[in-house]
C-alpha cells in the first residue's frame, strides 16, 4: 500500500515535469526610427521646457523657450533662457558625428570680459592675453580695453574691492552656451543651459538653474523677440496698491508711443497683442488715436508671472506698416 501510494503520488509529479513550457509571446520590437526627428531637422522648430513638478506630470514653462532658423546655411537658435523680456541669439556648431550642437550667444560681452579681466590684473585690460584665454579676437577687446580701464580706475577703496570682487566671480554671467542633442526615445531635445564666467583669469562653465532638461517641441505660433521698452506699457491695478503680486483676476494693459516716438497725425496706428508670449489680439486700434494710447483687459488665473506685449505698428498712407517695437507689461500672480 505503502508503494502504491507512492506511485500515485509520483504520477502527477512527472506528468507536470513532462510537460511543455508555455510559449513565450515574441515581446514588440522597438522601433528605434519611431521618431523621425534629428539635429538636420531643427530648422523652423520651437522648442519649450518640460520642467519637472514635485508630483504629477511634468508641466511647460513657455517663459524657457527656443526656435531653431538657418540662416546662411549656419544653424542658430533664438533662446530665452528663462527671461521674461529677453531674447538671446546663439550660433551652433556640430560635433563631427551630427549629432550634438554646441551653441554660443552671439553677443561676446567684450566688456564684461574686460571687467573680469582687470579685476585680477590691477584695473588693466591685456586684449591679447585677454583673447588667448577666451577664443574672442582681440579687436573685440581692443575697442572698448580703454573704456574699461578707465571705469575701473575711478572706483576707490572699499567700493574698488567689492567691486573686483563681483566681477572675479562665478556668479558673473558672462556669456551664455546651451548644448543640444536629440532624445530619440522620447522625441525631445535634450539640453544643457550653461553660462560661462571668468574667475582668476580663466573662463569657466556653469549650469543655469533649468541645468540639463527636456524641451517639448511646440507647434504654437511663440513670440520670440526681445521687449525692449518696458517703460511705455503698464498694468493699472488699484490706487494704493504697493504689493509686488496679485490676487487671480482681470487686469487692464496699456501701452502708449516711448516719447521718442511722438504721433504722427497722418499715420494711423495697430498694435498686436499677446498674453505669455501667445497671440492675443491682432490689429488693435489705439483708444486715444491722438495719444496713441491703447488699453485692453485681460483675465489672469494662473498663479506666477505673465507678460501682455505690445507689438505695436504704424502705417502712413500707401506704405506698408512700419513696425515701431515691442513694449510689454509684467505682473506676477500670487
Amino acid at each position: 500500500m505503502r508503494h502504491t501510494l507512492l506511485l500515485l503520488l509520483a504520477l502527477p509529479i512527472f506528468a507536470a515535469c513532462d510537460s511543455p513550457a508555455p510559449e513565450k509571446k515574441p515581446e514588440p520590437k522597438k522601433d528605434a526610427d519611431s521618431c523621425a526627428l534629428d539635429m538636420s531637422k531643427l530648422d523652423g522648430t520651437a522648442w519649450v521646457w518640460l520642467r519637472p513638478q514635485p508630483s504629477g506630470p511634468d508641466k511647460q514653462q513657455p517663459a524657457t523657450r527656443m526656435k531653431f532658423h538657418n540662416t546662411d546655411g549656419k544653424l542658430k537658435v533664438d533662446y530665452t533662457a528663462s527671461s521674461l523680456s529677453e531674447v538671446y541669439p546663439y550660433s551652433c556648431e556640430m560635433n563631427a558625428k551630427g549629432s550634438i550642437a554646441t551653441c554660443i550667444e552671439d553677443d561676446v560681452h567684450a566688456k564684461e570680459w574686460s571687467r573680469a579681466w582687470g579685476a585680477t590684473h590691477d584695473g588693466k585690460v591685456d586684449t591679447a592675453a585677454l583673447s588667448a584665454a577666451t577664443g574672442i579676437p582681440a579687436a573685440e577687446f581692443d575697442k572698448v580695453s580703454k573704456e574699461i580701464e578707465k571705469e575701473l580706475a575711478q572706483l576707490k577703496g572699499d567700493e574698488r574691492t567689492e567691486t573686483f570682487k563681483t566681477y572675479n566671480s562665478p556668479n558673473n554671467k558672462i556669456r551664455g552656451k546651451i548644448l543640444v542633442a536629440v532624445d530619440t526615445k522620447k522625441c525631445m531635445l535634450t539640453v544643457q543651459d550653461k553660462y560661462i564666467a571668468m574667475v582668476d583669469s580663466r573662463p569657466n562653465e556653469y549650469e543655469n538653474p533649468v541645468g540639463t532638461a527636456k524641451f517639448q517641441q511646440s507647434q504654437e505660433d511663440w513670440l520670440f523677440e526681445a521687449c525692449k521698452d518696458v517703460e511705455s506699457a503698464n498694468t493699472v491695478v488699484a490706487d494704493g496698491a504697493t504689493a509686488h503680486t496679485y490676487p487671480a483676476g482681470t487686469y487692464e494693459f496699456t501701452s502708449t508711443l516711448s516719447l521718442k516716438d511722438r504721433p504722427d497725425p497722418k499715420c494711423t496706428y495697430s498694435a498686436n497683442i499677446w498674453k505669455d508670449w501667445l497671440a492675443l489680439t491682432p490689429n488693435l486700434a489705439p483708444d486715444d488715436p491722438k495719444k496713441v494710447k491703447w488699453s485692453i483687459k485681460v483675465p489672469l488665473d494662473a498663479k506666477g508671472p505673465h507678460v501682455i506685449s505690445f507689438e505695436r505698428y504704424k502705417t502712413c498712407g500707401s506704405a506698408p506698416p512700419e513696425k515701431m517695437g515691442i513694449s510689454c507689461a509684467k505682473i506676477h500672480i500670487e
